[in-house]
This record gives C-alpha cells, sequence and structure tokens, in this order.
C-alpha cells in the first residue's frame, strides 16, 4: 500500500492541518503465537518485509516528527519507552526510539482501566464465545478504548504537527477533519494474520475429514 499524502496546502477551515501517520501493528511471533498454534513458514520474510518499509519511509521524517503514539500504551516518555521495550517486536522498539532521539515526545495513548476492563472481557469472550452479552460488553469496552485514543490524538497534536500512530488494523478513529490521516504498511497485517487463521482452520477440517 502506498503513501496517499496531504496537498501542500496545509489548511481546513482556516485552521492549520495536523497530519497523523498510522502504522499497522504488525504482531510479534509472540503474540501471533496467542493466536495460532504454529506459525506461517513465511512470517520471518513477511515481517521483515513490512519493517523493512515502514523503517525506510519513517526515516525521512526523523526529526520532522512531534508526537508518537501506540496502541495499549498507558504511559508516556520513559516509562512509556521502556514497555514498548518489553512488550512490542524489536523493530517497532527500534523505530520509536529512533523518533524519540530525533526529537519527538512519547504520548501516553491510552486509559489504564478501560485498558484493564477490555482485557478481561478479552479473556471472557474467548472462554465464553456463546454468551451474546459478554461480546456486546467487549465491543462496547473497544468503542470506549477507540474514543480515548481519538480524543488524546485531538487533544495533543497541535498545529501543523506530525504524529505516529501505531494501531490495530482492525481499530478505526474518530478524528477532527483538519487531521490529516496518512496510512503507511506494505501490507495489512490483520489481512495475513486473517488468512493464515483460516488456512490453519481449513487443514484441521481436512485432516478431521482423513481421519472420519
Amino acid at each position: 500500500m502506498q503513501c496517499a499524502w496531504p496537498s501542500s496546502s496545509w489548511e481546513s477551515d482556516g485552521r492549520l492541518s495536523r497530519m497523523l501517520i498510522v502504522i499497522p501493528r504488525m504482531p510479534s511471533e509472540r503474540e501471533l503465537r496467542d493466536l495460532a498454534p504454529a506459525l506461517p513458514e513465511d512470517f520471518e520474510a513477511r515481517r521483515e518485509e513490512f519493517w523493512g518499509y515502514v523503517e525506510e519511509k519513517i526515516r525521512a521524517f526523523f526529526g520532522k516528527v512531534n508526537r508518537v503514539y501506540c496502541e495499549l500504551l498507558v504511559a508516556g516518555g520513559e516509562e512509556g519507552l521502556e514497555t514498548i521495550h518489553r512488550t512490542s517486536d524489536e523493530h517497532l522498539s527500534k523505530m520509536v526510539e529512533g523518533l524519540l532521539e530525533h526529537g519527538a515526545k512519547l504520548e501516553a495513548t491510552e486509559d489504564a482501566n478501560l485498558v484493564r476492563e477490555w482485557t478481561a472481557w478479552l479473556e471472557m469472550v474467548g472462554n465464553r464465545p456463546d454468551l451474546k452479552m459478554v461480546e456486546e460488553l467487549y465491543s462496547e469496552c473497544l468503542r470506549d478504548r477507540i474514543r480515548h485514543i481519538s480524543s488524546t490524538v485531538s487533544r495533543t497534536l497541535g498545529d501543523e504537527e506530525i504524529g505516529i500512530l501505531i494501531l490495530s488494523s482492525r481499530l478505526t478513529l474518530e478524528l477532527p477533519d483538519d487531521v490529516r490521516v496518512v496510512r503507511m504498511c506494505r501490507f495489512e497485517p490483520s489481512d495475513y494474520v486473517s488468512i493464515w487463521l483460516k488456512r490453519l482452520e481449513l487443514m484441521e477440517k481436512r485432516g478431521e475429514k482423513k481421519e472420519g
């Protein structure tokens, strides 16, 4: 997917525009193992392809990016960077560290209570997928998270500033018209993961038929 850059006129309704570069979250090996019993054979190659593309594009923005946001990050600054180092892919950690070294500020992106609640509902959905009420409460909490992330970006990203947000492909923010969104990725990680999960499901069904 190629970047769709905004026009050179950075004005919207008389207000100077803001740019938000959204990078879809590519799952780490650990995160993918939590979703699937096996990794795709091409996972390492595809992961390197994804991050190689992003890193090449992002280098042009070193010294120009003002703020960095990251899904599930409830603290900014040094504490937030330590969290990213501890929980995220090494490519993501390296990219964020490079942006901060060139003057960007790492923002606390999410509300800690909402993230804890969402995590609890997600676990319950996994354990009891048959309960419609649990699914509805999970979805409601996810919407609250999206509203909070949108509010954080809208509140902290200043006029003429550039921000970078690492966000799951499945989430769509609700942002003011003066925030110009650029999506940066070689391919959609969510599509890649979904295709792999469907292949595993088909292989499992074929195995069951053979045994039958």
